[in-house]
């Protein structure tokens, strides 16, 4: 997906609404090979945007106002609609969550970037907070719940002896991650392949419910695979950690 003057534009495969088009524009469509307009008749038509992300089969976007948009499959509480939760949308076809609705219990926050994991969600708030929703089979959000699942969004808890707010994030398939306003890099979630860079802090294949520190590093940005995580530090180096076949570790 892309931006273009305040406009989203998404294409490929759209079977579970991640594309947030309507069934009437796409017919009988399972993928689009064109960027197309999105959300067209919904709160998206004439939102100014800002930022983007999208997972496995769901979607988020931010305005310029700091409010947050989410549409595609739900079924783990991915679209972070909490009591307003949607069933999820029937296999091979769109349903309600291929159409933006915004967050409602986000409403007092201005949300500043976010990250999509295949079946998570991250957000960044403008005074650095970070806070999480969906998937946490693996403690991926970063705080406990009561079910693997949790459509409410939520903060994620500090790490031990860090404080501070974060300026980067990222989320894989089971693990997240995040750099704080030190520079210091967080990460929680499952460590099966070693994903989070923690060292011995965690013993793969464990998991982190909690952050902890990811080396000593000092690191600008993070972003995340599947099951590997990148950092880069601020002087220039790009860090590696987690499962290397296939994924291009070097």
């Amino acid at each position: 997906m892309t931006k273009s003057s305040g406009h989203l534009y998404t294409w490929g495969f759209c079977t579970h609404g991640q594309l947030g088009i309507k069934e009437k524009i796409l017919g009988a469509r399972e993928y689009v090979d064109v960027p197309t307009h999105a959300g067209l008749g919904s709160h998206l038509s004439d939102a100014d945007l800002r930022v983007a992300d999208c997972g496995q089969f769901h979607s988020i976007v931010v305005d310029t106002r700091g409010n947050v948009f989410t549409f595609g499959r739900n079924d783990r509480g991915q679209l972070g609609r909490g009591a307003d939760d949607i069933d999820e949308v029937v296999i091979g076809k769109t349903g309600p969550g291929a159409v933006p609705h915004r967050v409602k219990s986000l409403s007092h926050e201005i949300v500043v970037d976010v990250a999509c994991g295949a079946f998570h969600s991250l957000i960044r708030t403008a005074d650095g907070s970070l806070v999480s929703w969906g998937w946490n089979r693996h403690g991926q959000l970063g705080r406990s719940t009561m079910y693997h699942s949790d459509s409410s969004p939520g903060p994620v808890n500090e790490a031990k002896d860090a404080h501070g707010p974060a300026k980067s994030l990222a989320a894989g398939f089971s693990h997240s991650a995040a750099v704080l306003a030190s520079g210091k890099v967080v990460a929680w979630g499952s460590n099966e392949f070693g994903q989070l860079g923690a060292g011995s802090a965690v013993q793969h294949p464990e998991v982190a419910i909690l952050p902890v520190f990811v080396g000593d590093m000092v690191a600008s940005q993070v972003t995340a695979g599947d099951n590997h995580l990148l950092v880069l530090t601020v002087e220039g180096q790009v860090m590696a950690a987690g499962k290397c076949r296939m994924a291009g570790l070097v």
